[in-house]
């Protein structure tokens, strides 16, 4: 996909800026972005129709209006009831906000705004032929600059890299045994699904339970694919196959929770930890962290360490409040293999990563 071009659907088709009109179930599946490691497209028709007037301005180089449709459709988004769409919202928008900063003149604005879309998007370009040299010379720097918190191939830890090139499973046949419920789904689950899914006796009424939690989860119901559940699953078993403590299962580790919740982070540092320091201390500052070459500790790690991921603000949901979050995970002989460390912003942003439950039929 190249960015600005044209958009994927959730049914495949291929949407085109020129479009004067986006309603119904097209409106609903307008976007398919990958952001702080979760799939999901908008799904509310006014949205749709705003952001179909987003791109109207754009095409015409109207670039003021631009702006003021973005407003109009940012604000949309605040909406309770249009919650889901704004993880997918947010790196769409930040696209077009970039060309309309870009050209109106306003370079360093519109390499911000670009750098969010980048974060989300680390593959896609911009097409060349169809923004002004000023457009496209902003998204460029918006590329090389390492303050953006796009990371490249040079800089990006190799846990993100390899999630990079892993693909979706395909949707599995088998039932639902009694203990779904303790696997890595236990992350979304409340208190009251988790007992509630306990009483059940028999397959079929599980099969039943299962459809209803993902349906509620499902961030657009027009569409025949759960973008959210497939995203989910794809974590796992990535944790699953990468991030395992002995005998424990890679997703139901500490590390493995925060992966699945969280995604791939922006960067991943390693270090020993001091005779001298009792309790871990987190990274200062705001600069980027360098990422380990291998996701897995060498052989002659110390046997004290702390791992910490560091979660950029254009990947973090966007309730989140900091500008980056840095979740640390310690390992000692006498404490634990990579256990997590709680603190305000870390269990904040996992809280924000799980999605509100939806009413449904």
């Amino acid at each position: 996909m190249v960015a600005g071009t044209e958009i994927e659907s959730a049914a495949g088709r291929k949407i085109r800026p020129g479009m004067r009109a986006l309603t119904g179930r097209i409106a609903c599946a307008l976007l398919l972005f990958q952001g702080a490691g979760l799939i999901a497209p908008l799904c509310a028709e006014a949205l749709g129709e705003l952001f179909a007037r987003v791109k109207a301005k754009v095409a015409a180089r109207a670039y003021a209006d631009g702006l003021a449709a973005l407003n109009a459709l940012e604000a949309e988004a605040q909406k309770p009831e249009n919650e889901n769409a704004r993880a997918a919202l947010r790196p769409a928008a930040a696209f077009y906000r970039g060309v309309c900063l870009a050209g109106i003149g306003k370079a360093d604005e519109a390499k911000e705004a670009f750098a969010v879309f980048i974060a989300a998007n680390p593959d896609k370009d911009i097409d060349r032929k169809a923004y002004g040299g000023s457009v496209v010379a902003a998204f460029e720097q918006a590329r090389k600059s390492r303050s953006g918190g796009g990371f490249d191939e040079e800089t990006a830890p190799a846990i993100t890299l390899a999630y990079r090139s892993t693909g979706f499973l395909s949707e599995s046949s088998a039932l639902p045994g009694p203990d779904w419920a303790n696997g890595p789904v236990k992350y979304l689950l409340s208190s009251g699904e988790s007992r509630a899914y306990t009483r059940l006796s028999d397959q079929i009424s599980r099969a039943e339970f299962v459809a209803r939690f993902w349906r509620a989860r499902d961030p657009v119901s027009d569409t025949p694919e759960n973008e959210f559940r497939r995203e989910f699953e794809r974590r796992v078993a990535f944790a699953d196959e990468n991030l395992s403590e002995g005998s424990t299962r890679g997703s139901l580790t500490d590390r493995g929770m925060v992966f699945v919740l969280l995604g791939p982070p922006t960067g991943v540092v390693r270090r020993p930890i001091s005779t001298t320091e009792d309790t871990p201390v987190l990274l200062q500052g705001q600069g980027r962290i360098p990422a380990p070459r291998s996701i897995r500790p060498p052989t002659d790690m110390p046997t004290s360490w702390k791992e910490i991921w560091r979660y950029s603000r254009e990947v973090l949901p966007p309730e989140v409040p900091e500008r980056h979050v840095d979740v640390t995970f310690v390992t000692r002989t006498d404490y634990g293999t990579n256990l997590f460390q709680r603190d305000g912003p870390s269990l904040r942003a996992l809280d924000a990563a799980r999605p509100k439950p939806r009413a449904t039929d």
